[in-house]
């Protein structure tokens, strides 16, 4: 579903689909909020990983990478690619390592014909803004300078911080085939109209786990307002890389997702946009529950293929 036939803007569905309600019911309500300890959060990522987590597709080779004093993993397709997607996992920049993304990098590796660098940067609060945009850039850098075309991508913080590369590449002239951004987070400030109309039908308890997280990333409020912190904003999006966005329907980042593919188009930049209607943030990492991540990751590999030029007949798991 794309933006273009939903009915008006911040429509939300009475109930998200039958897979999403089973999926729920299966982990159970969340023991608290996002200012818990942060060891015990992120235990709770890893079992829930760990248990919907499937079996990784087969690719050519998987390896540990230094990239730029970044710790990373190359996962090599079974078709041999000269060109890397940079990818930038989510878990609001507390959450989250590269064992927990093993699936994912497989499959769209193998998909999108290409080689996948993930990058595990440094998290907080332990590490603090800048931190995490700066190891993704680095991490960039290096592969802009060891592989042939680049794409960045993440996934919720990882969508952040992909955003926030792609207009630093284009202030500094570094080249970019195209920004993949899974449920992006965007703005700081949370100013999002959408976020009024999801804190209206389901209660503050989401919108206040954002503005904790952001409180945990952002030490400084001052940096609130920094493109690198808040793509959103950037004075223009002017010459920035083109863009895939995939965004869930139930997600209270949703808002954000349309506002910035509206600018984007405004700016001149080509955008496709996907919402899935009934789906919720996180269904693009659990592609042996969800059909709708199957359907996404092959959005993905094809945008990928033809930003690459891999345009090349290849078997997709439909």
């Amino acid at each position: 579903m794309s933006d273009a036939t939903r009915p008006e803007p911040y429509w939300i569905p009475p109930l998200p689909s039958i897979q999403v309600q089973s999926f729920l019911n299966s982990i159970g309500p969340s023991p608290g909020g996002m200012d818990r300890d942060i060891h015990v959060l992120r235990e709770e990522t890893r079992k829930i990983i760990r248990r919907f987590s499937g079996v990784p597709e087969t690719v050519a080779e998987i390896k540990q990478v230094d990239a730029d004093g970044v710790r990373a993993r190359l996962y090599r397709p079974k078709h041999e690619s000269a060109d890397v997607l940079v990818w930038f996992h989510g878990g609001a920049w507390m959450l989250g390592e590269l064992d927990d993304h093993d699936e994912l990098a497989c499959a769209i590796a193998n998909r999108a014909l290409c080689n996948v660098l993930s990058v595990e940067y440094r998290l907080a609060p332990e590490h603090p803004y800048p931190a995490a945009i700066d190891d993704s850039w680095s991490a960039t850098l290096w592969a802009s300078r060891l592989f042939g075309k680049v794409a960045v991508g993440g996934d919720s913080a990882g969508g952040n911080l992909a955003a926030a590369v792609a207009l630093r590449a284009r202030d500094r002239g570094v080249d970019l085939s195209l920004q993949l951004l899974v449920y992006p987070a965007l703005d700081a400030e949370l100013q999002s109209p959408f976020l009024t109309e999801y804190s209206r039908r389901y209660g503050e308890e989401p919108v206040k786990g954002l503005r904790q997280v952001w409180d945990v990333y952002l030490a400084d409020p001052q940096n609130r307002a920094e493109v690198d912190a808040s793509p959103m904003r950037a004075s223009s999006l002017s010459g920035v890389t083109s863009a895939l966005i995939v965004l869930a329907e139930y997600d209270p980042l949703r808002g954000e997702g349309e506002e910035y593919a509206r600018r984007l188009r405004e700016d001149g930049v080509r955008v496709d946009l996907y919402v899935y209607p009934g789906q919720i943030h996180g269904f693009y990492s659990f592609l042996d529950v969800f059909d709708d991540a199957g359907d996404a990751v092959n959005r993905t590999a094809k945008a990928l293929r033809v930003a690459f030029d891999r345009n090349g007949e290849v078997e997709l798991h439909e």
